[in-house]
């Protein structure tokens, strides 16, 4: 949920700025990554340009799930994870 909530800040910030975040602070976190509120994933724009974005969290606990250690949404709202297929990790 916290990577959907932030690709639709990212969209939310582009409408107002003209360009989507470069970092996490464009979007009001105090350093370029952030953690989510329960402290498990850390979260940070993967990539940045004048047509897209791509937002990962990566697991703080890589032991918790070895197929599932990262996910990513991009502007398109496509996701990515691994080194386990999306299907495993984002509809369980």
């Amino acid at each position: 949920m916290a990577l959907l909530r932030h690709a639709t800040a990212q969209v939310n910030h582009f409408i107002v700025h003209g360009r989507y975040a470069t970092d996490m602070t464009e979007l009001g976190y105090s350093s370029a990554v952030a953690t989510t509120e329960g402290g498990r994933f850390n979260l940070e724009m993967e990539s940045v340009d004048n047509t897209g974005f791509v937002i990962r969290a990566t697991r703080v606990m890589s032991d918790a799930d070895t197929q599932c250690q990262w996910f990513s949404v991009d502007q398109s709202h496509h996701r990515a994870s691994g080194p386990a297929d999306p299907d495993r990790c984002w509809f369980r």
